[in-house]
């Protein structure tokens, strides 16, 4: 139950209430490992996240992925598989899914919003009207992010919990992990600064590292 309250939580922060960036992948990821036993391994999952996402803004009527239960539920699920190349693969995989179908249920949330003031259009509302609806409206963003929290958090310990692995497949696991750091990263800071000296380094770092870890993993 802590779970699911705190990933409702998560979910509401990021446009309905408090709005104070604990949705985040960082943030949240470590909430799920610090439910789970461990932060500093939710952590890590939440650091591969928030470079993944951290060109989504929820901002206006884009559609973002739904950072906060996702990444609470990967966080978890890392920290019940005890740790490992292919896990933090599995739970980031299973946190970009989540959040991507967490985002179709926002674009959802949207228009039941629309209906629940279409009532009032065009006509004198009363103030305590328009409070019981954005009332409604917040409610129905916590059972939403209540909901897929639950489902999330099941599917991390039934795929992530259970994913043991070593030798060539942590290996090649590590090797996407941080290409795909590394891409993410790049796609960042190109934003930035535009350089291409940046891809390239990137790019040269990446390789180094995947190099380090194939031989010492």
């Amino acid at each position: 139950m802590a779970a699911i309250v705190a990933g409702a939580i998560l979910g509401l922060d990021a446009i309905s209430v408090p709005q104070v960036m604990v949705s985040r992948p960082l943030v949240a990821a470590s909430l799920g490992g610090l439910w789970a036993g461990n932060p500093t391994l939710g952590f890590w999952v939440g650091a591969l996240l928030e470079l993944l996402w951290m060109r989504e803004l929820p901002v206006g009527g884009a559609r973002y992925a739904d950072a906060g239960p996702a990444a609470f539920a990967a966080g978890a699920g890392y920290v019940a598989s005890g740790g490992g190349a292919l896990a933090l693969l599995s739970a980031t995989a299973l946190a970009l899914v989540a959040g991507w179908i967490g985002g179709w249920s926002v674009q959802l949330l949207r228009r039941w919003n629309g209906a629940l003031v279409a009532p009032l259009a065009g006509q004198p509302t009363p103030p305590g009207a328009l409070a019981r609806r954005h009332l409604a409206a917040m409610g129905l963003d916590f059972g939403r992010a209540a909901l897929l929290t639950a489902v999330w958090v099941l599917l991390a310990r039934a795929l992530v919990a259970g994913t043991h692995a070593g030798g060539p497949a942590d290996r090649v696991a590590a090797a996407v992990l941080l290409l795909a750091g590394a891409a993410a990263l790049g796609a960042g800071l190109r934003t930035l600064v535009g350089r291409a000296a940046v891809r390239r380094a990137l790019a040269l770092g990446a390789a180094a590292c995947v190099a380090g870890l194939w031989v010492w993993i």
